[in-house]
């Protein structure tokens, strides 16, 4: 395959270009023809001038000849475009494939400089652009001289900055190749189906084509109609969903920026500006994060308002009623709080507040907000109201990020300690304090309890990623079964070509997710749906109303917040959490009871199951002396605690929405062992090469068990 960057250049595109004006004025003679001859006289007499130009009606290599008649041309090419909308609609005529107008409308030229246009768009690479200029004209040779059919290509989007404002816009290039005739100077080959088909398929191989069809041989006659389409909302939409997606949108300062600047596109306002405010459910009010990035409007410069002052302010209306509150002018509210006074002092005028949930719980709210009055109103709540969803889950990302980092501050310098132990870190902490006092500089004494007995245990749940599967796989199958209905029924009701390739491709999803699901399935299914199937809906609509009820029970069955179906999963992981939950509690009792009986090291994780470590012996206690009865004491309550954990697991069973069947180990160890405490993990762990050996008996264990929860 030719390498675009080494063969393409404006001045090395392989094709013969020929600019001429016959295949339109032969175009408009036919026109004529289909008139009366009392209609249309000025423009007849237009054309009869012009059939005395001989040059006009031929291939144009002399340029000059533009300017000779330039105003015949303009008369000939306005023809094409209603003049009404030249201001306003951006058109232009265009040399064969090159970007160098012929005729620009007024419109265009607000926009763009047609003739410098690749350093005007500086984000698209001269290769790119002419690679697949190339490839658009071996499909028009495809299509018009062969017959091949094909789909739509990727159109061709350029960005540029409003002059006034300065904030992005995006154009769709659309080019219109009516008026170019497409000649080969032998006379075209003669192609078998197969070969035609081939090239098809492998339509951007130039080099394949470039064999099958030199392009040495090959003529573009004429010109060709350009039209730029203002995508701007469509792609600041698209392009905002996919920074909401990301998680660190709200911690980091470029996405945001990103953010801000595609909210001010949708308004078509540079000084817009964005923020969010937390809720405090223990304040029932907007609180301060320590975290800058979410730049509330609230909390400019460490604003803090108390309960008192938030209480009736326009924030606090907004989390109540749960809707969007708009305010044109800050300056015309009758009765304005502290909170608005001081959003006044901070230059604001007018103010979107909307509310943020996710999972019925109030996150927050969403701010957009602008120095001048009347510049947000209720459109403008039409206008978020697709993407206010995102927001909440960015939010509630955020959220889970900020207490994942409160949490690692926490752990790295206030390690939540046992309190069986807390007596041995005081005690070498104390130690370390003296030293440093003294100006010795050392390090933290290693905290090692020998001589201790390990108890472990373990509740999973057999086959869980199995099940887990199974669930995303029930979902999936569910809501593309739902699409296929309503894809059946619109092809019942209103042909659509269309509707034929998209039914063979849900059938496909589905038949491939029924043979089990691999990685990415679910992530390329779901993109599927958003960004082909599910913008078709409205189109659908106007079906009739079986197509329309077919839509309405599809949005019943999909989660609102997530935007898929999540039923089978949702109770599946629900069943999980309620299982892990009752033996987690249940676990938490017993173990307060244990206490009493010996202090103890005790700690509990949960996966898809809950386990449990204990340590017990004469060096984890002060003051106290241990015996070998204790050890068979606690040995016995496990014993005990895991057949009530397994009756109980069994008794939940038929209340779970998915009946789980779980499992249970307990690992019998006889001979002491040494615990050592990572600082780096923060946790305590065997110590030693000897004792490690249980550790190892441990993970053999486990296995088996872990095997069993993939495979059931």
């Amino acid at each position: 395959m030719l390498q675009k960057g080494k063969y393409f250049s404006e001045d090395k595109m392989p094709f013969h270009r020929i600019l001429s004006l016959a295949p339109l004025l032969h175009h408009l003679e036919k026109k004529l023809k289909e008139y009366p001859e009392t209609d249309l006289v000025t423009y007849r007499k237009f054309m009869a001038e012009v059939r005395e130009i001989p040059a006009l009606w031929q291939p144009i290599y002399d340029l000059s000849l533009l300017e000779t008649h330039k105003e015949r041309i303009k008369i000939i090419i306005n023809s094409l475009f209603p003049v009404v909308d030249l201001d306003y609609e951006a058109r232009a005529a265009v040399f064969p494939l090159q970007f160098k107008a012929l005729f620009s409308s007024p419109g265009m030229n607000k926009i763009l400089d047609i003739d410098s246009l690749y350093r005007q768009v500086g984000q698209i690479l001269p290769e790119d652009i002419f690679y697949q200029k190339v490839v658009y004209a071996y499909i028009q040779i495809l299509q018009k001289i062969y017959g091949a059919a094909f789909t739509a290509m990727e159109p061709i989007v350029i960005t540029l900055p409003e002059p006034e404002t300065q904030l992005e816009r995006h154009y769709q290039v659309n080019l219109d190749m009516s008026f170019m005739e497409i000649r080969h100077r032998k006379g075209w080959p003669d192609l078998h189906p197969e070969t035609i088909q081939h090239l098809r398929d492998n339509v951007f191989d130039l080099q394949l084509l470039f064999e099958a069809l030199p392009p040495q041989e090959i003529e573009f006659v004429g010109f060709a109609l350009m039209h730029l389409f203002d995508i701007t909302d469509q792609k600041a939409f698209s392009d905002l969903k996919d920074i909401l997606l990301e998680r660190e949108v709200l911690h980091n300062l470029e996405l945001y920026e990103r953010l801000q600047q595609k909210i001010r596109a949708i308004f078509h306002r540079p000084d817009l500006r964005v923020g969010i405010s937390l809720y405090d459910y223990r304040q029932n009010a907007i609180t301060s994060s320590d975290f800058a990035l979410w730049h509330s409007m609230l909390h400019q410069n460490g604003a803090v308002f108390s309960c008192s002052e938030f209480k009736g302010c326009i924030y606090d209306q907004a989390l109540h009623k749960l809707h969007p509150i708009v305010i044109p002018d800050l300056l015309k509210l009758p009765h304005p709080t502290e909170v608005e006074k001081a959003l006044i002092a901070q230059g604001v005028r007018s103010l979107l507040i909307v509310s943020l949930v996710y999972d019925e719980k109030i996150l927050g709210v969403l701010e957009i907000c602008a120095p001048e009055p009347n510049v947000m109103d209720y459109f403008a709540i039409e206008r978020l109201e697709n993407i206010v969803p995102l927001f909440s889950l960015a939010v509630h990302r955020g959220l889970e990020d900020m207490e994942n980092r409160i949490e690692a501050i926490i752990q790295k310098e206030f390690t939540a300690i046992h309190p069986t132990v807390a007596w041995k870190f005081r005690e070498v902490a104390a130690k370390l304090k003296t030293l440093r006092e003294k100006g010795q500089d050392t390090e933290t004494e290693p905290i090692v309890f020998e001589e201790v007995y390990p108890l472990f245990g373990q509740s999973d749940v057999r086959g869980s990623s199995t099940l887990r599967n199974e669930s995303i796989q029930a979902d999936l199958i569910h809501q593309l079964s739902l699409i296929n209905h309503i894809i059946r029924t619109a092809q019942s009701q209103r042909y659509l070509p269309i509707l034929e390739e998209l039914d063979f491709r849900v059938h496909q999803h589905i038949t491939e997710i029924e043979k089990g699901l691999n990685a990415g399935d679910e992530i390329n299914v779901l993109e599927f749906i958003k960004k082909e199937v599910e913008p078709l809906f409205n189109l659908l609509q106007a079906s009739g109303t079986a197509t329309r009820t077919a839509i309405q029970e599809y949005w019943e069955a999909v989660d609102g917040e997530l935007g898929f179906v999540y039923q089978k999963r949702k109770a599946f992981e629900q069943s999980l959490t309620r299982l892990n939950e009752a033996i987690s509690t249940f676990l938490d009792k017993k173990e307060a009871e244990a206490q009493a009986m010996f202090p103890h090291y005790f700690e509990k994780y949960k996966t898809d199951g809950v386990e449990h470590n204990i340590y017990i012996g004469n060096s984890l206690v002060q003051a106290q002396n241990f015996e070998l009865i204790y050890l068979k004491n606690l040995r016995l309550w496990q014993l005990q605690t895991m057949a009530e954990i397994a009756r109980l697991s069994e008794k939940l069973k038929a209340d779970l929405e998915v009946p789980l069947d779980a499992t249970h180990l307990i690992l019998v160890h006889s001979a002491p062992l040494a615990i050592r405490f990572r600082q780096e993990e923060k946790q305590f762990d065997v110590d030693g090469a000897y004792n490690i050996r249980y550790e190892i008996v441990k993970s053999e264990l486990i296995k088996p068990i872990s095997k069993a929860r993939r495979n059931g």
